[in-house]
Formats: C-alpha cells, structure tokens, sequence
C-alpha cells in the first residue's frame, strides 16, 4: 500500500480535531502517518495532541507553542521541520474537516492516471450547526475543477489546501523552496506550493470529485468565498493592496517573471487596461476572470 504523510497543524482545534483524526485513520487502502504541530492553543488541543503522538506510532508531535500568526506561516514552518522521509505521497490537512474514507486514494489513483505529481479538488461545504451524518448529495458543492489556465497559478490557488496531496518529489522540491527562501510575506501555503509546481512544470490534476467535507465556522482564518461577509472580506483585500502585493511576493522568488508582473508592480492605467484585456489566462472560471478585469480596472490597489 502507499505511504502517506499527513502535514495537519492545530490551533484552538479540540471542538474538532478528534473527529478530523479518526476521519483520517479511516482511510481506505493506503498506510497514514500524521505530523502535527501546534500554534500554541489554550483550548485542551495541545495536551489531546502531545497524548496522541505519546500514544499512537502514527502520530509524531513536530512542536508545540510555534507562535506563527498564521495557517500559512505555520504550514512552512511544519515543511521546513517535520522531516518527512520515505514516503510515497504528502498531504496538507487542516484541523477542522472530515475526510471521506476514499479520499486519499482516489487521489492517488487520478495522480498515477495522469502522470501529474499535484492534486487538489472540489469540496463539499457544510456548516457548524449541521448534521454531518446528512447526505453528501445533500450538501453544496463548491467549485475549483475548472479547465486551468497558462498563467492561474499566479492569481489563485487549485482549491483548499486540505485537499492537496503530492508527490514526495514535489514534495522535496516544495521544502527546497521553502527552506531556501525567507517566506514571511507570503500568506497561503496552499497558493505557493501550487504556483512552486506548475512554474517548475509539474503537472497538476484538479478534481471535480469532493472528498472532504470543508467545515465553515466562525474562527475560519480563510474559508471559502461564499456568503456576503466572506465576499466582503475579499474585497477589502483587494482593495487595500493586498491581493496584488501577494502575487508579486510570490512572483519575486523567481528570476524571471512574465511580463504581466511588471505591469502589476507599475499599475498605471495603461497598464490596467492590459492587464484587464488578458484575464482569461489568469483566472480559470470565466465567470471569475470577467469579475478580475472589473477589480483591476476599478477596485484593485
């Protein structure tokens, strides 16, 4: 059977962690080991945590009271020091969902199929106060498994980190990155490992299937963009500069950039115009990228 790492940081997490856990030691046809570390909790988490790594050979605890601020700086920092050796596939998990007992495989199986070395997919989104024991049919689907685009991969992300699973070659390649560079400015780990694999040429398989049901809460740092608050919440940082800083910190790790990146850093109006005329190698919904030129041309900072 295939080896796989589960990289899963927690923070605040004991309201759901225990059922994350059992949904990923109840994964079908595959061999899990789980590497956690904590941002330092105050809610019980970190005390579950160092008694399940005390108590189950699957479970090594990297660190506890990181201190890291973020999901996306304590993800680097997890890659940087978890020492993950001898495994066939890694994936990212967060501390809050519940995984379908195929889940691991059946991305294993599309990985293989397609001769790709990253896959992300769908999800299906379920709130707090439902039951989860409801019917997947019955849940809402939320969509990334759009055709992809030659240039997405600098705009957005292939779906939730928690979805991501990856070859142990990009999985090197990833932590080569990340050790060799100082990561602070960049937010989403998720993004960068996806933006990493496909500037290095690595295929990249986007799923239509869900296998994870994505908890939405209160305390989500990011979440998905549904609803009008978390809408909002986008804006603003679009808005305030912050989505396109973001996409140049990313792209100033590399040596040579495409030159749609310098007119991002001079961001004239002619520039904007030009930006907006190509959005359709940006964003891999149509929808979306008719959405990007707008905020280019009128909101975008």
């Amino acid at each position: 059977m295939y080896k796989i790492a589960i990289i899963l940081p927690t923070y605040n997490s004991i309201l759901w962690i225990k059922e994350q856990i059992n949904s990923i030691f109840n994964q079908k046809d595959v061999l899990v080991e789980l590497f956690i570390s904590d941002d330092g909790s105050c809610d019980g988490t970190k005390k579950f945590v160092t008694s399940l790594s005390e108590n189950n050979s699957q479970v090594n605890l990297i660190s506890t009271d990181v201190g890291s601020g973020s999901a996306g700086a304590h993800f680097f920092h997890m890659v940087r020091n978890s020492k993950i050796n001898g495994f066939d596939y890694v994936a990212f998990c967060d501390h809050d969902d519940i995984w379908l007992p195929d889940k691991l495989i059946s991305a294993v199986d599309i990985l293989k199929k397609s001769s790709s070395d990253g896959y992300s997919s769908d999800v299906y989104i379920f709130n707090d106060n439902v039951d989860v024991d409801v019917d997947v049919d019955d849940m809402e689907l939320y969509k990334y498994s759009y055709k992809q685009r030659k240039y997405d991969h600098f705009f957005q992300t292939a779906g939730p980190g928690c979805t991501y699973v990856f070859t142990y070659k990009l999985y090197l390649e990833f932590l080569d990155l990340v050790t060799c560079n100082d990561m602070s400015k960049v937010y989403a780990h998720d993004w960068m490992i996806y933006h990493h694999a496909r500037r290095l040429g690595y295929l990249w398989s986007i799923d239509s299937t869900p296998y994870i049901l994505y908890r939405q809460h209160c305390n989500n740092e990011i979440g998905v963009n549904k609803g009008l608050s978390a809408h909002f919440k986008r804006i603003e940082k679009i808005r305030s500069g912050w989505y396109r800083q973001q996409i140049l910190n990313i792209s100033s790790l590399y040596s040579s950039n495409p030159s749609f990146i310098s007119r991002l850093e001079r961001f004239n109006m002619i520039d904007r115009v030009l930006l907006a005329f190509s959005v359709t190698s940006y964003r891999r919904s149509f929808i979306q990228s008719l959405y990007l030129s707008v905020l280019i041309l009128f909101v975008m900072k």
